[in-house]
């Protein structure tokens, strides 16, 4: 009996020192795991002053620019940021000594004029690409040049040339890499005109650092974070901004327990520039990406997602929008970045997977950028929401080529009839109340894995919608209301429940807000340090256009200036003129302000008098135009004073992807 006691005792014994283990393992922080990073420290493309030209031919020296081997996005052929080296050619550059370890990563290739320009006689050239590191090759190949037929479509003859392969190369601090190319030296070259240079060179040439960070879980400190962009989406379809057809419940449910901001503005009437500013805090004639000129995001330029990876939160990023995507570099920070098909992808096929990674990230501290683009064309609505609201067959005369068709109609035909205009219209918020519903199912989830109260949610646009209000359609050729009005809100731990705010903010500091919410700050400007949670109205909110149009005539730059309820644009002509320069230094620049200007070049309106923008007040308020015009210059000089040095076009690829998309002709 005694026997049998003392053995109770021991097993009690140890069911308490194994609850107490458990107890004092689950006070302790889980152990998420950890994930890797790489970052690139020194973009070599966009240094060209760093540059060391070793040889190059005196018609045709080593500058940036774009290099398409083959117009596809699927295979690795696109568009790369790339240092143009007609042979014989041979630059070399520093490996600086912010680290002490680096890899290069660069690839090398030709772009397809190069191919389809070989004269008759000439089925291939011999180019033979190199690196060296301190003066011994590291790494060389020959790159057989040669056009495809219809016999043999084999895009693998176009591909790019990875150097040192998926592992790239290591470098040192110190060291001194030299990139070169030459012709191979059983290269007949009596038919070949080299007159210019050869478009060709290496591609992607960067030095990156890789960080081992530790994964977290969220905390009433440093909550999960949420950044819901909808695309071209109007701010007057919103019901919390006041539209009474119930387009938006889930978006207003959001905002009733939230703070709102009732005059956020965008940077931007298209997405290009305006997406790069809600993820570094910039106007674009600060980060430089303002049109097809110069699209490429900057390695420079610290991102939302880099500040919040530093601060171990897990990063990911779901864009619907084929503009943005990692080729123009716009996946900086981000661990998953789900954004490589050219075409526009709708919320259908886009929330899924992010609802999926989600799950598989629930316990961990997550950044998510979620680029919606429901209400963008081409149109797909949920067919529910095409009952719900009514919207019937497409009236007489719909065009079947979508948005070209529409373009055509509208500058060739002499315009739209009131039922396709209805119907266009329609389509439009039927799009709309689509995106709303994915909203709601992500929302759900969020509360079905017990999230809601751990996570801050900011959503907003990155523009609006043309809808004819000022004779337009579609988006990025004006900077009126309907295309830079835009949707702020903000829900979640540490944000007031039902606050509404008023006077003029620009989204852009959605970013700066965010990284505060994650401990963490962007590397901006003093004056553009705010929290809109906590600063409220700003001084006022600069956007602008280089895609601008006025009845057939387009590319036109256009500024505005939101500021103490007026609107101010701007026709920049000097910025028009300078966007026809080759990539580089010089048009990086930016184009030089004046001192003065003409009273032609501006529009003036009153919003509290007169908000849709009707009346220009020029004429009868010449120098408080001009007064406006001073602090909207003011600020473009300061941000152009701190713009990268080389600007990176679109190339063969991204243009296509523009044009298939609605974009042609800009």
């Amino acid at each position: 009996m005694t026997r049998g006691r003392t053995a109770w005792a021991v097993v009690a014994a140890l069911a308490l020192l194994g609850a107490g283990w458990w107890a004092s393992r689950s006070l302790r922080t889980p152990d998420l795991g950890s994930f890797h990073m790489r970052q690139v420290l020194f973009d070599v493309v966009a240094a060209q002053d760093d540059w060391i030209v070793l040889e190059a031919p005196p018609d045709a020296p080593p500058r940036p620019t774009t290099l398409t081997p083959l117009v596809d996005q699927h295979a690795d052929v696109a568009d790369k940021a790339a240092i143009r080296m007609s042979p014989p050619c041979a630059i070399a550059f520093d490996v600086p000594r912010d680290e002490a370890q680096y890899t290069l990563r660069a690839a090398a290739g030709a772009d397809s004029s190069v191919p389809h320009g070989l004269p008759p006689g000439l089925p291939k050239l011999g180019v033979l690409y190199s690196v060296e590191v301190d003066g011994v090759e590291v790494w060389s190949e020959r790159y057989e040049h040669q056009s495809m037929t219809r016999e043999k479509w084999d895009p693998d003859l176009y591909r790019w040339r990875h150097v040192g392969g998926r592992d790239g190369i290591a470098v040192r601090a110190g060291q001194r890499v030299t990139l070169r190319t030459r012709f191979a030296p059983d290269q007949d070259l009596s038919a070949l005109d080299t007159q210019g240079g050869l478009a060709l060179g290496f591609g992607g040439v960067v030095l990156e650092h890789e960080w081992t960070g530790e994964r977290r879980a969220a905390t009433p400190a440093t909550p999960n974070i949420l950044y819901v962009v909808m695309d071209t989406q109007r701010v007057d379809r919103l019901g919390c901004y006041g539209n009474r057809r119930g387009l938006t419940p889930h978006i207003d449910t959001l905002a009733a327990r939230g703070t709102l901001f009732e005059e956020a503005y965008a940077t931007s009437s298209w997405t290009w520039p305006s997406t790069a500013s809600l993820l570094t805090g910039l106007i674009p004639d600060e980060h430089g990406v303002t049109g097809n000129e110069s699209c490429t995001l900057a390695y420079r330029l610290r991102t939302l997602a880099e500040v919040l990876a530093r601060r171990g939160y897990t990063t990911a990023a779901f864009s619907g929008n084929p503009l943005i995507v990692g080729s123009r570099q716009f996946d900086q920070g981000f661990e998953h970045f789900d954004g490589s098909v050219p075409d526009f992808r709708m919320s259908d096929e886009l929330v899924p997977p992010a609802i999926e990674w989600l799950r598989a990230n629930a316990s961990r501290r997550f950044f998510m950028y979620l680029h919606l683009v429901d209400p963008h064309v081409p149109h797909r609505p949920h067919p529910d929401e095409v009952a719900r609201l009514g919207l019937g067959p497409p009236p007489p005369g719909w065009p079947e080529q979508g948005h070209e068709g529409l373009r055509n109609l509208v500058l060739e035909k002499g315009g739209l009839t009131d039922s396709q205009r209805a119907y266009m219209e329609g389509l439009y918020d039927a799009s709309v109340a689509t995106g709303d519903r994915w909203i709601g199912a992500f929302l759900a989830e969020l509360e079905r894995l017990g999230l809601t109260e751990k996570t801050v949610i900011c959503f907003t646009a990155d523009h609006g919608e043309g809808l004819f209000d000022h004779g337009m359609f579609g988006h990025g050729h004006s900077v009126y209301g309907e295309e830079v009005h835009v949707p702020l809100l903000f829900a979640g731990p540490g944000v007031d429940v039902g606050r509404r705010v008023a006077g003029t903010v620009s989204n852009r500091h959605a970013a700066t807000t965010l990284a505060s919410f994650g401990s963490g700050a962007l590397d901006v400007r003093e004056p553009d340090r705010v929290h809109l949670l906590r600063d409220g109205a700003t001084s006022g909110a600069v956007t602008m256009t280089h895609r601008g149009a006025r009845g057939k005539q387009a590319g036109l730059a256009l500024y505005g200036l939101r500021r103490d309820g007026l609107s101010l644009h701007w026709r920049d002509r000097a910025t028009e003129a300078r966007s026809h320069l080759p990539p580089g230094p010089e048009r990086a620049r930016g184009a030089s302000i004046p001192d003065a200007v003409d009273l032609e070049q501006l529009a003036l309106f009153d919003l509290r008098a007169d908000p849709h923008e009707m009346t220009d007040l020029v004429a009868a308020e010449p120098e408080r135009a001009r007064a406006l015009w001073a602090q909207l210059t003011a600020e473009l000089r300061a941000a152009r004073a701190h713009a990268p040095r080389v600007s990176i076009a679109v190339g063969g690829s991204g243009l296509a992807t523009l044009r298939a998309n609605g974009y042609a002709g800009d």
